[in-house]
């Protein structure tokens, strides 16, 4: 069978938690310090940014092409195929102009310097993330790309692009909650909050499990709770200051 260090072991815990700001941070600096060339670091660079944006499956991301980046950028949607339904799936994916912006940018920049000096436009296969060479890349090597700048930053954990997906889920469950007037005001996670905020993410995120969805919106009351709880003993200490 296929192994790779960045997979997770066959008696693993196969459930990941979101991938912290912290650790974004750290992904992007090493990615900055590392010794591979200018166009590796800005194509993984993106790949982050992507993912953040995105939330997708690593399939979903290696298939993503210039051409539905420049769509998304008219309309603010990009319609990405799900992988892992039964039947032929399209989910709409809202994307904020702004973070496609470092996209656009290695589309314009790298990525087409890179193809007129491989493949030539002719060649080019109109994929996002293409190889040194000029061909598609592998969501294999999206895999060892995280590997590699994971291991570069010394993360803690075993960290994976889904890590990045639970980040993009969970961030939307939080956005969800503070527009609840219930959350907002007295911090309570009650049963019609939860079903309030399952309901709306499931529209959006077309997943087959609701359970999937409930452990993102607890990963989201966990941050917020814990942001409150710091921001009150910010605002104390203030006080004695």
């Amino acid at each position: 069978y296929l192994h790779h260090t960045s997979f997770p072991q066959r008696d693993a815990t196969r459930r990941r938690t979101p991938v912290t700001r912290g650790q974004i941070e750290r992904l992007f600096a090493a990615n900055l310090a590392s010794p591979q060339s200018a166009y590796v670091k800005r194509r993984r660079s993106v790949m982050m940014h992507l993912a953040l944006a995105l939330g997708s499956r690593r399939l979903e991301l290696a298939s993503v092409t210039v051409h539905q980046i420049r769509d998304a950028v008219d309309t603010g949607l990009l319609a990405v195929q799900v992988v892992k339904a039964k039947k032929r799936k399209i989910r709409e994916i809202p994307v904020v102009r702004s973070r496609l912006a470092p996209i656009v940018g290695f589309i314009e920049g790298h990525r087409a310097r890179l193809v007129r000096s491989t493949v030539g436009i002719a060649g080019d296969s109109g994929r996002l993330f293409l190889t040194a060479q000029g061909k598609p890349l592998s969501e294999a090597t999206l895999t060892n790309d995280m590997h590699d700048l994971a291991t570069l930053a010394r993360l803690e954990v075993r960290a994976c692009l889904h890590m990045f997906r639970h980040r993009y889920f969970t961030d939307m469950a939080y956005n969800f909650l503070q527009g609840i007037r219930e959350f907002t005001e007295r911090g309570e996670l009650t049963a019609p909050s939860e079903l309030i905020v399952l309901q709306e993410m499931r529209n959006l995120s077309q997943h087959a499990s609701d359970a999937s969805l409930m452990r993102y919106i607890h990963e989201a009351y966990k941050e917020a709770s814990a942001w409150a709880t710091g921001e009150r003993h910010w605002r104390i200490g203030q006080l004695h200051r």
